[in-house]
């Protein structure tokens, strides 16, 4: 149940953070199928090479953010009295630049060329701006990871040897100079924006050519490093830069004559490395290339191109579609980059080289390498193995929409069946996350097992270490808590994790409930407050067994009470644990408890368990549990539409719908602070009726503001698995003020 519940708070947070990068400005136009775009002749897909370590490029930013600024939203929310204002002085400052506090900078923004390059700045940032990185990117990530690994295990060798960290360092560094010379490289990267006025933008470049070379004439070493080139048939300004420029001479050397030789061997590669910037115009993209070398900028867009690869066959499909972003990273990158498992085995290298300096028991240290090298590889199982993702977004006739493809391993997760406990969520919810994962008993026993070796090196190890007296009240509790904690494993083993085999999960919000006094301190609302309603729903293979496995539980806590009482009774009372009252529903049995009334809160808050022949429902207030465990089939449409089909998990927030609730409490939080205070003469009533005049200034924008945020409805996505992807499909849906 507690992984179902990870499962779902992982997948909410990955799968609306996908749809948040869609969604960069919020797009308020609709927009419809088109006629397909030939991708390769009409985006910076044309350059990038089939290889790519990424690539990312936004698109139709001019059209996103006219269709805010033509939104009736957008123009209610400049007609309020504050931002009006706001905007009428910060417009009077601009129209009157010998007042502006920043007089010289004011006037080089007036310069026309500077005003140009401003233009060009927006030009660039309207239709397409991308950036890719080339394979190399894997390669040098994965030799860093292997430079930051050698540097954690300096200290441990240092003390174990005598030497210095630097001294150490030093070798290990040229080791991996020798054994990685060609991964650890600058790779390559291209940023790029597609332009509509390229004379401009060549004024521009020959602008910064004459002010940087003005600058660099003034040192002899760099000095003719800025020249123009023809680069795949294009001119660009490039910048050439080495190694021999870095002050080398500024690093203390090395004590002993073997390290000093090493570094000697470092610094000299180093030198050897070059750094070449390049910036020019290519069939109309503004392109700025950073790199060793210019040859990888030379070969772009010949040989094999990333839009024909495999991974790129659904952005192809959705062509006709006016897309406003796609993303792509590839299996070597991933697999590269990812050091977890070389990590783990850092630490049990770590481990290895102190231990000896622990002075441990020579045979406890050989259990605690053996332990530590198992764990590692029982670890490992869980590190998925990565494979190359893809994502693209785009507007339609309901807002922002897009689909993320990641090939890679899936632990865990399952998208054979449809998410039948959609139908539990409580029909129309404000908000809900929903997933079924794996049935793996096998992770309890991998639990169990490394708690238990954890337990007897804590006993081993720590134990010694422990005063008597302490030490005799360790060997009271164990004598206890030992036949308490067997029984816990029984039933968790026998029964609480088989009764939940359905693998299905959700976390549910909503606020249909409200009152006008949820605690007996607040003063009485002037119209109800509807209470922030969050629920926990699973899936139930077998409810007896649940209720098995709950009333054994409950009598483990209750003898647990008295272990603890018994050990010491001077300090812990005794306690009677109390079994919840229940009530038997159509819908099925609640178990709960009443809250002590000296707490102050309303009556319908009880903590409290909801428990059908398939379901269990967990939340804080009757009701609600039981309006999860009720089947009602949500009426929602977008990605959700699918939900009858096999999914792995969907996730929906009626964000609107949140605002309106929060919208009373924001009104009763203004209003209680304008309250006159009991005994208060006539002075503080007119000061509080000028306050309250002020307020209702404040409560009007403040529900301007929220009418503005409400233009975002809802989002929701899918996630189900197709062709060997789990595919991610979302939808943020707009709409404009009436």
């Amino acid at each position: 149940m507690a992984f179902s519940l990870h499962l779902c708070a992982r997948l909410l947070v990955a799968r609306w953070l996908v749809a948040c990068g869609l969604a960069i400005a919020m797009g308020l136009a609709l927009a419809g199928a088109a006629p397909a775009e030939d991708l390769k002749e009409t985006t910076s897909l044309k350059f990038v090479p089939a290889d790519a370590a990424f690539y990312s490029v936004r698109l139709r930013m001019k059209e996103q953010i006219g269709a805010i600024a033509g939104s009736k939203a957008w123009a209610r929310l400049l007609e309020l009295p504050g931002i009006k204002d706001y905007l009428e002085k910060a417009r009077a400052i601009m129209q009157s630049p010998p007042d502006s506090p920043f007089p010289s900078e004011w006037a080089q923004l007036e310069l026309p060329e500077n005003k140009q390059l401003i233009g060009l700045v927006l030009d660039g940032f309207s239709h397409e701006f991308f950036i890719y990185g080339d394979a190399g990117y894997g390669e040098t990530l994965g030799a860093i990871n292997q430079t930051g690994i050698a540097v954690n295990t300096t200290e441990l060798e240092a003390k174990k040897t005598g030497q210095r960290e630097e001294d150490i360092f030093a070798k290990r560094l040229a080791e991996l100079m020798d054994k990685d010379a060609g991964k650890l490289r600058l790779p390559h990267t291209v940023i790029g924006f597609k332009l509509t006025d390229l004379t401009r933008t060549e004024a521009q470049i020959a602008r910064l050519e004459k002010l940087a070379n003005a600058e660099l004439d003034k040192h002899a070493q760099w000095k003719g490093r800025l020249i123009r080139e023809k680069i795949g048939g294009s001119e660009f300004l490039t910048l050439k830069l080495d190694g021999s420029l870095l002050p080398w001479d500024q690093i203390p050397p090395p004590d002993d004559a073997e390290s000093k030789a090493a570094m000697d061997k470092v610094i000299e590669k180093l030198k050897s490395r070059t750094l070449t910037i390049s910036l020019g115009i290519r069939e109309g993209y503004l392109l700025l290339s950073i790199g060793e070398t210019t040859e990888q900028l030379a070969r772009l867009g010949q040989g094999k191109l990333l839009i024909d690869q495999p991974e790129l066959a659904p952005l192809v499909k959705h062509a006709d579609r006016p897309l406003t972003s796609i993303s792509y990273i590839s299996q070597q990158f991933l697999e590269k980059s990812n050091s977890t498992d070389l990590q783990i085995d850092n630490y049990v290298s770590m481990a290895e080289q102190a231990l000896p300096l622990s002075g441990l028991d020579a045979d406890l240290q050989k259990e605690l390498i053996a332990d530590a090298r198992s764990l590692a590889a029982d670890l490992k199982k869980y590190i998925p193995k990565p494979g190359a993702r893809m994502s693209f977004g785009f507007m339609s006739a309901r807002g922002l929409e897009g689909f993320s493809y990641d090939w890679g391993e899936q632990l865990g997760i399952d998208g054979s069946k449809p998410l039948t406990i959609l139908d539990h969520v409580g029909g129309d919810p404000l908000g809900f996350a929903a997933a079924r994962g794996k049935f793996a008993p096998q992770d309890y026993e991998l639990l169990v097992k490394w708690l238990g070796r954890g337990l007897y090196y804590g006993e081993q190890i720590g134990l010694p270490q422990l005063d008597e007296e302490v030490r005799e009240q360790y060997s009271r509790a164990r004598a206890e808590f030992t036949p308490l904690l067997a029984r816990l494993d029984q039933v968790t083993r026998d029964l609480w994790i088989p009764a939940f085999a359905d693998g299905q999960g959700a976390v549910v919000l909503d606020a249909k409930l409200a009152h006008k006094q949820w605690h007996a301190a607040m003063p009485e609302a002037a119209r109800p407050l509807p209470m922030l309603e969050i629920g926990m729903v699973y899936g139930v293979s077998d409810a007896a067994k649940v209720k098995r496995a709950a009333g054994e539980y409950f009598l483990i806590a209750a003898d647990a009470m008295k272990a603890l009482h018994k050990i010491a009774p001077e300090q812990i009372p005794e306690v009677e644990l109390t079994m919840p009252l229940w009530r038997e529903f159509p819908e099925g049995t609640v178990y709960f408890y009443n809250l002590p009334r000296e707490l102050g809160l309303d009556t319908q808050v009880a903590p409290n368990a909801g428990l059908s022949s398939s379901f269990l429902a967990l939340s804080l207030l009757p009701k609600v549990s039981l309006r999860l465990l009720k089947p009602t089939p949500p009426a929602l449409d977008g990605p959700l539409a699918r939900r009858g089909k096999p999914l792995a998990s969907a996730a929906y927030l009626n964000w609107a719908g949140l605002l309106e609730a929060a919208a009373p409490w924001i009104d009763y939080g203004l209003n209680q602070s304008t309250e006159i205070p009991t005994g208060a003469g006539p002075e503080a009533a007119g000061d509080t009726a000028a306050m309250r005049a002020a307020l209702q200034g404040v409560k009007d924008h403040v529900h301007a503001v929220l009418a503005f945020l409400q233009c975002l409805r809802t989002m929701s996505s899918v996630s189900y698995f197709e062709e060997g992807a789990l595919v991610t499909h979302s939808e943020w849906r707009l709409e404009d003020q009436k």
